[in-house]
């Protein structure tokens, strides 16, 4: 019996960094497991097209055409401009059309919306068919592997810190001022930076020679290979709004969270409102100040922890993918 194909789109836009990537992974490898054929369409993009290499991908110009060479009867958006742009055209064409949103979206010709936040309401769709909440968190299969391995112990608490796929904001040089002032204040840490993919060049030399400038033990990582064991070792996590934000709540790592953008400020406020995270506004004096009382008081991350457990249990892409794979493509 010939499997059934599934067409997944991600934004792959430098701006706005990996989180759409790594949900469009995760919910690709569920597809997969799950006896379907995710085949991903991407534009040209050196950094997705590595991502995605597992999968059968399609580099496109024209999406309905490639949909068509691909018999793919149903198409998966996963991006802020995506489904505006693309819905209606591949709704007359007969195609099954669902989108994977943060934010709200109008009243479009969506089959189905996957909204996997924890801010996530009804009010905020039109559209009648709707998975909402964390329960359907897109969590790759091998964070929940690293979530079963037994963390290792040191003498001294580890801090990771992880501002996104791009840090547009160069958030990563505060974060790194703030966690100096910790250090010089007597507290002592280990401290991994991560840069994402997409972090350009400038922002990677300032960061280096912020590092250069401070006391204390800080540790640089250019988007690591090893980055979720990174997150799972660690003791405390700086980290923005997004989906590196769910993945540090899933491994139930105390965080601290920080808005870098307009569209994480209702994702962080709920995932904060849950008990699962303490924010911090993007200065030096509140992150530090912040991070010294998660390090203070290790009841509040034994809190969070607790929380992110029953939150986030790392089955959110195989309940998407069973009910995308369920739906008939006969409209």
């Amino acid at each position: 019996m010939q499997k059934e194909v599934i067409s997944i789109v991600p934004d792959t836009d430098r701006e706005s960094g990996v989180g759409h990537i790594n949900r469009c992974l995760a919910l690709a490898g569920s597809i997969e497991r799950q006896g379907a054929k995710p085949i991903l369409f991407l534009p040209q993009n050196t950094m997705a097209l590595e991502a995605f290499s597992r999968f059968s991908h399609i580099v496109f110009d024209d999406l309905i055409a490639v949909a068509k060479k691909a018999k793919a009867k149903k198409i998966i958006f996963d991006g802020y401009g995506l489904p505006t742009q693309w819905s209606l055209k591949c709704s007359q064409k007969g195609h099954i059309v669902i989108a994977i949103d943060d934010t709200g979206l109008p009243e479009l010709p969506l089959d189905l919306i996957i909204n996997p936040n924890a801010h996530a309401k009804t009010e905020m769709y039109e559209n009648s068919k709707l998975l909402l909440g964390t329960k359907y968190a897109l969590l790759r299969n091998e964070i929940v592997e690293i979530k079963q391995k037994k963390k290792t112990t040191t003498s001294q608490q580890r801090i990771l810190v992880c501002m996104g796929g791009a840090d547009p904001k160069g958030a990563t040089l505060t974060v790194i001022d703030a966690l100096s002032a910790v250090y010089q204040s007597g507290t002592p840490f280990l401290a991994n930076i991560v840069l994402g993919p997409f972090v350009t060049d400038k922002l990677k030399a300032e960061v280096v020679d912020r590092i250069k400038e401070y006391p204390g033990p800080f540790q640089l990582f250019d988007y690591p290979q090893n980055f979720l064991e990174l997150l799972s070792e660690a003791d405390l996590a700086v980290v923005s709004g997004g989906v590196v934000l769910t993945e540090s709540i899933f491994l139930q790592t105390p965080t601290v969270s920080i808005v870098l953008a307009d569209n994480q400020r209702e994702g962080v406020s709920a995932w904060c409102n849950l008990g699962a995270s303490l924010e911090a506004h993007l200065s030096s004096e509140q992150i530090s100040s912040t991070v010294l009382e998660m390090l203070g008081n290790p009841e509040i991350g034994l809190a969070q922890c607790n929380q992110g457990k029953y939150l986030v249990d790392g089955k959110g892409a195989d309940r998407v993918a069973a009910y995308i794979i369920s739906m008939p493509v006969n409209r």
